[in-house]
This record gives C-alpha cells, structure tokens and sequence, in this order.
C-alpha cells in the first residue's frame, strides 16, 4: 500500500520490508545496520517510497532531484542502479524498484509509515514494541473452520504453520487471526514479510525493524532474545518458504528462549521444526455444478461469495444473478477454489462479462493478473506467482512437476512412476512426496490407494513448461499407454461393479483419455495408439465419453487406419459399428470375422460375429442379424463362454421379433439368463430392459393393449435404474412410445417425446436426437399440423421407416413395402400393407386393389399371431366392404369384425378398437 500522508509537523519513519528509512536525517537502515547511500540516490529513494505503487516519471525525477539543472540520460539511469543494488534487486528480479518501460519508475514493495519523528531533529527513536499490523486488503470467507481450529492450537502448541498453495489466501488468514488475537497478548502481535528478504541472514534483521529495536553493541539475535523474553506476544512470519532454513532456526530460538511467544508461519512448505502444528489450507469451496442450484444456494458456497463480492468491488453497478449463475460456477470451478485467482477473474468481470472471462480461461495465466500496484509482484499474474514457486524447486522436482502435467485429473503413484519413465523410479517418489509437502501437488488419502492431483492454474503453468521440454513427446506416449491400461482395468472392473459405481470408479479416466486422444491424433502424435484408445470396449461400450465427442473421435480413428494407421481387423469393425449410417461397409465385419477364425480365438470371434450381428440389426438386416446372432451362440457354446452364450441368444430373440416370429422370440427371450454381458459385449441397452420392452411390443401386437402399457412403464422404470442414457433413449424411442402411438394414447406420447427430448439434450445422443425430431413430426401429423407425410422433412432409416408405417399411414413408403415383400422385415408387414391399401383409397379406383392388400395382410396378421394388426386389417376391410353399399358384403364385415372384438375384449383398450365399436355401431 501507498505511503500514509502523516499531518503538517510530523515526519514518518518509511518501513518496507527489512529496511528503515528516516526522512529528516536522511538515514537508510537495514535493521541495526546503517545502509550508505549517495545523496542524490537517497532522495531518489525518498521520492519513489513516498508514491509508492505510483509510476514517476523520469522527467518528473530529475526535476525534483536536479532541479534548474540539465542532466544527462545516464546519470538518472546510475542512481537507480546504486539504489537497486544497495536494497538488493538483482537482474530481472524488481523486489523494490520497478522499471516501467516508456514511462518511468515505481516503487512496488509495501510501505508502511511508522512515524513520527521530530523535523527540527532526530529527537529519540521510536519505542520498541509490536507495529500497527498491516491493512488486510481482502475479507476472510469461508474460512471460519480453520480460524476456530487455530485459536484452539495456538494456546497449545505456540507454533503453526499455515501451509498452501500460492494465492491460496494464507497471510489474509494470518492477518486476520493476528488482528483477532493481539488485543489477548500482552504486548500485541507483530507482523514479519519475509517476501522481500533474499537471504537467510536478514530474517532476524527484518523481525528486529518490525519491533523498532536498533542493537547497540549487542548482536541482534541477543537482543531480540533479550527483549522477547519476558514478553507476551503472537509473531507472525509470513512467506517462509524462501527462506525456510533461516525462518525454522529463529522460530525455534524464540520458542526456546521466550515461553511467552506464539509464533504462526506462512510458508508453501512446514518449517519441519520442533513442535511445529502444520495446519494445511484448501481451496474455497465452490457450488456444484447442478442446474437445479439456486441463487441463494449457490451464493452459501465462498468461492462464489468472493467472486461476487470482488467483482462489485471493481464495477459498483454488478450484481450476481440468476443468468450469470451457471457461468460464474463454471469460473469458481475451473478456478479451483483458489481466492487469488478468482479475485484476479473478477477484477476481469467489468470489462468481459462473468461469460466473457469464462470464454478466455483457457489462457489462465495471461489473462488473469491483478491491476493493483501494492501487491507483491509475485502476486500481480498467475504465472509470477507460480515462477516464484518453481524457482524453488530442484531440478528433479521440476522434471517430475512437468510430468504430472501430463494427467488429468487425480493420479496415484504408480501412474507417475509409469509416465516418468525407466530410469526416473529412485526420483519420483521423493519428488512428489516433495511437491505435496511445498503446496504444488494435493494428496488425498482417504481411498485404499493415495491419489495426487495439481489444480488447474498449477497444471496450466507446468503443461506451458512442459512444452519447452524435448521429452514431451516420450511422456505423452508413456501417459497414453498409461491411460490404455487404465481402460484396461475398467474393463475388468464392469464384470464387478454395478452400472453407476462403475461410472463413479471410472470417471478419472476420462479426462486422461481427452487429454491421450488429443496427442495422438495431433502433431506428433502416434495414430495407431489413438486408434486402439478410441477402440476399446470401456470407451466404445459405455457412456464415458458423450455420443457427439465419441462420434468424432471415431471418425479420426477411421481416417487414420484409411491413411495407413495399423489396426487389428476387429478393432476396425468396432469402430464402423459405433457409427450408424444408411450406407454400410461391411468389409470390415467380414475381416474381422475371417481374421478371428483364421487366429482360433473363439472370443474374438464371438465379439465379431456380435458386431456383426449388431451392426445388421441397426441397418434394418433382421435376417442376417438372426443369422450372425445364432453363429455366435454355437461359437460360445462351443468354447465356454457363458456369457457371451447369454449374449447371443438375446441377439436372434431381438431379430425374431422384427422379423414377426413373436412367439419363438419370446420363447428364445425367456431362456436368456439375466447375466451381465462382457463390456466388449455390452450393448447400449440394458438385457433387462430389452426383455421387457420386446414383451411389451409383443403383447400389444397379440391384441393386449392394457398389458402392453403396464410393460412398457416397467420398462422404462427398469431403463431409469440402469442409469445409462442411452439404454433410457431405447426404451422411450423403440419401446414405449411406439406402445402409447399404437394404443392411440397421444397424452402419454406427447409426455414420452419431452422425455426423450431432455435426455438426448441432456447427454447429446445425436443418433435418439433424430428419433427425437420423428416423434415430433408424427405427433404434429396426427394433430394435423406440421409437414405432409411423404415430404423431404421425413427422412428416416430403415429402422425408423418400418416405424413410422405404424403410427400413421401416409407414412408407408414404397421402400417399406420392398422390405416387407422380400422378408427383410415382417413384424410391421401386416400393417404396412394395410396403410398401403389404405393410400389407395384416397385416390379413384383403387378398391379392388386396396381390398387385396387389406386381405393379404389380414392373412399375415394371422400368421403371426398379431391380433393387433388383424383389429386393423379387419376394421378397414369392413368399412370398404360397408361403403360398397352391399348388404352381403357389409355383413361380411360384421361377421369379420364383430368376433374379433369381442375376442379382444377390455384388454385391448385403445383407439384401434373404440374405431371398431362405432363402425360396428353404424
């Protein structure tokens, strides 16, 4: 802070670290020890400490101190130099003057006026005793835990150390404890900046000019134990970690020497001295990030409270609200906590915007630095904040810190020791044991296994030293295949863990493998390596990354093995499967499979022959779908493999169904063991909820609409506990809201799309997202809004086409009835050539024709046993035949349809046969 103006008469005594300057005497001290300084290079002094944290001008120097002279550029230059070099500023290390360039000098370092002293003399100096404590620029939030518990240490303990990472608000805490306690001590507190001290030796010096005490013949470690002795008094000892050697041995002299001190240190690492309490200080809690969180809740979290409060303080008219909320979570988040660096980010908010800042943090440590003059440079950017910790790093602990850049996220031991290399194990423990111990690594050793982390603006600093490092590349190698290894176990981990404890145990993989996949397929980067992370089964076979990401990852992964990248050919066809597409090549499936036969491994052939199978279904192929599933289930017979066999014989039970082999596929469904499939195995859907929902298809197309709905609802509970988006979005789009558009029951099918719309935003699912936009279409329709049928907007594949036939008839394209006529799909046959005969009668003529297919798909809903579509069939049969105006013919109606309802019964409650009742009715 700037020099305090004292009142006409008076004339203060300038303190600034270990220094002490008389104004009237023109006397600079260093401790007890006179410093000697030219005349025109103490007023020089003189000048600068009176505007402190001001920029002055050369021009405006030499006019004070050569005044009606004309100097040379040099001279200016020379007394500056003599300056630096009597308070100790080496090259490029501006502690206490500060060269702006283009506008002139500044001095940087806190002042603090301690007069007065006498203008017509010396007179007496002032008396010996604890100096007013310095002004606190920040509040204290969230911190009240820590200030309870160091009340209730110091009476016991008489030594604790406050240790944290930089800007993580150590000496604000300190202060604020001092500023508490003096008025319990005796004789005060006493505060001591060792900041500013470059060795070991002034540190006494320093805790002596902050008490006013000037050694006569005596040294100063004699006085100082001399006159602390019989004193009560709390000695703080700020920034430590510089000078830790120096700071340990005179707090261990005064606790020896003076029962009545208490002494609280602040230091990026302990002191290590005896009866030393380390009390080790956090982050600032941050607000979850929960859309639900409101304004209040939010605001109860001191990350945020300070955001807000600081950013009010450098722009009067903000005020938090609700728009700025999430955005300003984001901030507290990707900040970590750390008080600095948020304050520093809201000192940005005025001219940016709470989103604005957010949008520029990836470029942490330039864009977030302090305006404020009166602080320590360390403390005006990030980065000199942490060149400041890193300078006091061994070489050792440098290469190890530049290593942990490399993760993402929490990291155990081991993990450092594989990203490290051969040759670095005898290092790396101790290195990072170091790191914990000097604020830059945090531990948590809750868990079974202790886990390391670097917050975010320490990583963001070490991954830009990282990036002058010629072993850059070999580390992100050594991380990727660490992070292939990680998937690995996670693998291993799905045959034992329940679908969200999974999710919980694997989330630490996931920004590894952001960070793996971003090296690999970038320069430099080794593709192949990219390829087989994207292809593993715990990254292809669960939610870990969203459909979107996922998506684009595999696409690179493709064009890599297309650009000469090696890959086992099953790897290849799992990736062509995880992208779905009208067009497919199924050369890739055919090598995998050849490949697997050709090696006599049974499971990868198994994991082949399910691909393809898989693959098959999605593209609308039920037959060869059945075909490839029933392969697979030989195999896996064959060689053990039980749940695989389990697998398999779900997949020909699925393309029995769509086929309208109803009641072998359920027959097939039921024998189906509810095992968990392998994660290489693993479908999107849950086995469960597959069984449930394909049941429930069934019952509705065997004529029982109340039990369908009562399924499908089953189903769709059964897909919530699974917890997978994806498995969730299968049951909405091809379970129940097929069910609710069959039964008529457009209420729950509008409540069922708004579900599957939030989901698929929620975890941007863009496969579901088209199914999203179908169902919305087909609910306008049948409103009678929105686009005609037929019309570009109703692009659909295969799968989703043999759909949309049934749930409104001018959907039925000629395509759907190709697929009907060559067996490629059955279960929606009946229905397709009803709609079919249904279009012809909107047209002149068309009767005859209308009433064969009306008869050829009765026919086939009886085959099939779909006493659902035979409702239909039946229904539009005898309406064609009643307005032929035939008595015979709508007698034949009535005989066609009346036993058939009363058949049907309550059980098939729903549109279709309420349009049966008012036609018979007529």
């Amino acid at each position: 802070m700037g020099a305090r103006q004292e009142p006409q008469g008076e004339q203060p005594i300038y303190v600034f670290g270990a220094f002490r300057l008389l104004r009237q005497s023109r006397q600079l001290f260093l401790g007890a020890a006179p410093v000697r300084l030219g005349g025109r290079a103490l007023e020089l002094l003189l000048v600068l400490v009176e505007r402190a944290g001001e920029v002055v001008s050369r021009a405006e120097l030499e006019r004070t101190i050569w005044p009606d002279s004309v100097v040379e550029d040099s001279c200016l230059r020379v007394h500056i130099g003599a300056l630096r070099k009597a308070l100790g500023d080496g090259p490029g290390a501006s502690r206490y003057i500060a060269n702006i360039p283009g506008r002139g000098y500044s001095f940087v370092a806190p002042v603090v006026a301690l007069g007065p002293a006498c203008v017509t003399g010396p007179g007496p100096a002032p008396a010996a005793g604890a100096r007013p404590l310095p002004l606190r620029m920040t509040s204290v939030l969230g911190r009240d835990e820590v200030l309870d518990q160091l009340r209730a240490l110091l009476p016991r303990c008489h030594l604790v150390t406050i240790v944290g990472h930089g800007g993580i608000g150590k000496t604000t805490l300190a202060l604020c404890l001092a500023s508490e306690l003096r008025g319990a001590y005796a004789d005060g507190a006493c505060f001591v900046d060792l900041a500013l001290l470059t060795s070991g030796i002034q540190v006494p010096d320093a805790l002596a000019a902050c008490l006013g005490l000037e050694p006569g013949g005596e040294g100063v470690r004699a006085l100082l134990e001399r006159w602390l002795a019989p004193r009560r008094m709390l000695v703080v000892l700020d920034n430590c970690e510089h000078l830790i050697d120096a700071a340990t041995h005179l707090a261990e002299c005064l606790l020896r020497l003076a029962p009545g001190i208490d002494i609280v240190a602040t230091s990026r690492e302990p002191l290590d001295a005896d009866g030393e309490w380390v009390l080790r200080l956090g982050p600032l809690a941050c607000p979850p990030d929960d859309p639900a969180l409101s304004l209040e809740q939010a605001m109860a979290y001191p990350a945020l409270q300070l955001l807000a409060s600081r950013a009010q303080a450098s722009m009067d008219s903000f005020r938090l609200g609700r728009a700025d909320l999430p955005a300003a979570i984001k901030l507290c988040r990707r900040l970590d906590g750390v008080p600095l660096a948020i304050e520093f980010a809201a000192a940005q908010v005025a001219l940016l915007g709470v989103q604005g800042v957010v949008e520029q943090l990836n470029d942490r440590l330039r864009l977030l630095g302090s305006g404020r003059r009166t602080v320590l440079p360390r403390h005006r950017t990030l980065r000199a904040l942490l060149d400041w910790s890193h300078d006091l790093l061994s070489p050792d602990e440098r290469r190890v810190l530049r290593c942990c850049a490399v993760f993402v996220g929490p990291f155990t031991l081991e993990a450092a020791l594989a990203v490290a290399g051969p040759g670095a194990a005898r290092c790396v423990v101790a290195c990072v044991l170091g790191l914990v111990s000097k604020s830059l690594l945090w531990a948590d050793t809750q868990g079974p296994d202790a886990r390391f982390v670097l917050l975010g603006i320490t990583r963001a600093y070490a991954i830009e030293r990282l990036a002058e490092d010629p072993e850059r590349h070999a580390l992100a190698r050594r991380h990727a295949q660490h992070t292939l290894a990680l998937l690995e176990e996670c693998e291993q981990a799905w045959n034992i863990l329940d679908h969200d404890a999974w999710l919980a145990s694997s989330s630490h993989v996931v920004g590894n493998l952001r960070a793996a996949l971003d090296w690999a397929f970038g320069p430099g980067g080794e593709r192949a390596l990219g390829v087989r992370l994207v292809a593993a089964p715990a990254v292809l076979g669960s939610t870990l990354l969203g459909e979107r990401e996922l998506g684009r990852h595999v696409r690179m992964a493709l064009e890599a093995i297309g650009a000469g990248a090696a890959a086992d050919p099953l790897l290849t066809a799992r990736l062509h499967a995880a992208i779905a597409g009208e067009v497919v090549d199924w050369g890739p499936y055919e090598r995998a499979v050849a490949h697997a036969e050709a090696g006599g491994r049974a499971e990868a052939l198994a994991e082949a022959l399910y691909v393809f199978a898989a693959r098959c279904q999605a593209a609308g192929l039920y037959r060869s779908a059945h075909e490839h599933g029933l392969r697979m289930a030989r195999v896996a017979a064959q060689a053990g493999l039980a749940r695989a066999l389990a697998v398999a014989r779900r997949l020909p039970a699925a393309s029995l169904h769509m086929l309208g082999e109803h009641d072998e596929a359920l027959w097939l469904a039921g024998k189906a063991p509810a095992v968990r499939p392998p994660l290489r195995l693993a479908a999107t859907v849950a086995g469960e909820v597959e069984h449930a929902m394909l049941v429930a298809r069934t019952r509705w197309l065997q004529g029982e609409g109340r039990a369908a709905a009562a399924l499908a609802r089953n189903g769709l509970m059964l897909a919530a506990a699974d917890g997978a988006p994806a498995s969730l979005a299968w049951a909405l789009a091809l379970g129940a809201l097929p069910v609710a558009l069959w039964r008529g029951d457009d209420s729950w099918a509008h409540e069922l799309a708004g579900q599957l719309e939030d989901l698929v935003e929620r975890h941007a699912l863009a496969y579901w997202n088209e199914w999203a936009r179908l169902y919305r279409q087909v609910l306008a329709a049948r409103a009678g809004r929105g686009d005609a049928p037929g019309s570009p907007a109703w692009r659909t594949d295969a799968v989703q086409g043999d759909h949309l036939a049934t749930f409104l008839g001018g959907l039925v394209v000629e395509a759907g009835g190709q697929r009907c006529a060559q067996g490629q799909v059955g279960w929606c046959a009946a229905e397709v050539w009803r709609a079919s005969g249904e279009r012809l009668l909107l047209g002149q003529g068309g009767e005859a024709a209308a009433e064969a297919l009306f008869l050829r798909a009765l026919a086939v809903a009886r085959r099939q046993g779909a006493l659902g579509w035979e409702l239909r069939c039946a229904t539009s049969l005898a309406r064609l035949w009643r307005e032929w105006g035939d008595g015979n013919a709508s007698r034949r109606g009535v005989a066609l349809l009346e036993p058939l309802v009363l058949a049907l019964g309550d059980g098939h409650d729903g549109a279709d046969r309420r349009a049966a009742l008012r036609l018979l009715q007529e």
